[in-house]
């Protein structure tokens, strides 16, 4: 028997007393853990990532049943899973919190509680070429957390909610309300590289309730694959109206703690029944 095939069978061996013993069966001293997120950015309020975490010892997979503890500074994550071929999956669940969230699992019983290398500093962002631009920046990433790291007890760093988000560009389609009575409203999310976020809620209102108002009622509406989310504002005006006039709306993203809401620049729609 060779020295490999020996350790392999010591390791079994371990595996099957603690087994029979009832007792919690732990990766061997000297293994690794490989982990990944994906996806790697969700929306706050229930989004899920799928943790997967690959066990090893000696570069291979170990035994079935091994139990890895998990932790998490943000959102929730099982106290604990078992592998099944070497690979363990956990799925990291938000909370209503935005931010940047630490998942570290570890070996020999128990994962500490990772150390958040993120912070939250507050800025003010503009951009000249936008429609309707303004609000507080959150520039946030993940800093050294990989999505996929290997040591003894990795972490990884998921983004979580609106935390990327730095301004609003909102316009109005068309940009006054004639005999239709209404308009359609985006607004385009974007990060401060420029970039659309998707899966952001975006929360649409008015300057003037008493006559106009959102179909959505003030129930958030969800950015798409390009940053955008679309609300119809309509008009309670008297037709036909004395004469023109505009109101005001508005786009708000809830942000951080830290950070707190991005509300877009106010969006002048015309009135012309």
């Amino acid at each position: 028997m060779s020295w490999k095939r020996g350790q392999i069978a010591a390791v079994g061996l371990i595996a099957l007393v603690a087994s029979c013993a009832g007792v919690p069966l732990y990766p061997p001293t000297g293994a690794e853990i490989s982990m990944v997120a994906n996806p790697p950015f969700i929306r706050a309020h229930g989004g899920v990532s799928l943790i997967t975490a690959l066990v090893t010892f000696d570069n291979l997979p170990v035994h079935d049943g091994t139990e890895v503890p998990c932790f998490s500074d943000l959102g929730q994550v099982p106290e604990r899973t078992k592998t099944k071929d070497g690979i363990a999956r956990i799925n990291f669940v938000a909370d209503d919190r935005s931010g940047a969230a630490h998942v570290t699992c570890g070996l020999g019983g128990s994962a500490s509680n990772p150390v958040p290398t993120t912070t939250l500093p507050a800025a003010v962002a503009g951009n000249a070429s936008a429609q309707s631009v303004r609000g507080t920046a959150v520039d946030v990433t993940c800093g050294d957390a990989a999505q996929s790291d290997t040591s003894t007890s990795p972490t990884v760093c998921i983004l979580v909610g609106n935390v990327n988000a730095s301004y609003i560009n909102l316009r109005a389609e068309p940009s006054r309300i004639t005999s239709s009575r209404s308009t359609h409203v985006i607004a385009t999310v974007f990060d401060a590289a420029g970039n659309p976020v998707p899966n952001v809620p975006v929360f649409f209102s008015v300057d003037s309730p008493g006559t106009e108002f959102f179909e959505t009622q003030g129930q958030p509406v969800f950015t798409n694959a390009n940053g955008e989310a679309e609300d119809v504002v309509h008009t309670r005006q008297a037709c036909p109206a004395a004469a023109p006039r505009t109101f005001k709306a508005t786009a708000t993203v809830p942000g951080s703690s830290e950070g707190g809401p991005l509300t877009s620049d106010d969006l002048l729609i015309g009135v012309a029944l």
